[in-house]
């Protein structure tokens, strides 16, 4: 994947501004796409780590941006999401669907509570599918 193909998606499908991404390099590796602070991208290939930054995007039928990307810089988005109610954003961080209808136009759609990004979801025809990892359903929240 090129840096322009990923700025123009995570533009065009969420209207997160490309200016989030200046200062940093985009590394595609197989499916998935890694974030990593310029100034630090010498000295990291250097060492030849087996991961690098952060994993921002992963590629399957449709690209899907990470949590910890979603967590980062979803609070920017200005399409494709959706604000929860606090007892919908409680059941959607236990991983559990949460019953909405949304005329949204991508199938991933980032989920917000009071404004702050706190996951991606699936949107289904009825629901919104919780795709919060399992080892984050675990932690204790704040809301």
């Amino acid at each position: 994947m090129e840096r322009e193909e990923i700025l123009r998606f995570f533009s065009e499908i969420y209207g997160i501004p490309e200016e989030i991404f200046r200062g940093y390099e985009l590394v595609s590796r197989g499916k998935n796409v890694w974030m990593v602070s310029s100034e630090h991208l010498e000295k990291i290939f250097e060492m030849k780590p087996e991961f690098i930054g952060t994993m921002i995007l992963r590629k399957g039928k449709f690209w899907k941006p990470t949590t910890s990307f979603v967590t980062l810089f979803g609070h920017l988005a200005s399409k494709n999401f959706v604000e929860l109610s606090k007892e919908e954003a409680e059941e959607f961080l236990r991983g559990n669907s949460v019953r909405r209808r949304e005329n949204l136009s991508y199938p991933h759609v980032i989920v917000k509570y009071r404004g702050r990004a706190i996951g991606c979801g699936y949107l289904g025809k009825e629901r919104i599918i919780s795709e919060v990892p399992m080892k984050l359903r675990e932690i204790p929240r704040i809301l």
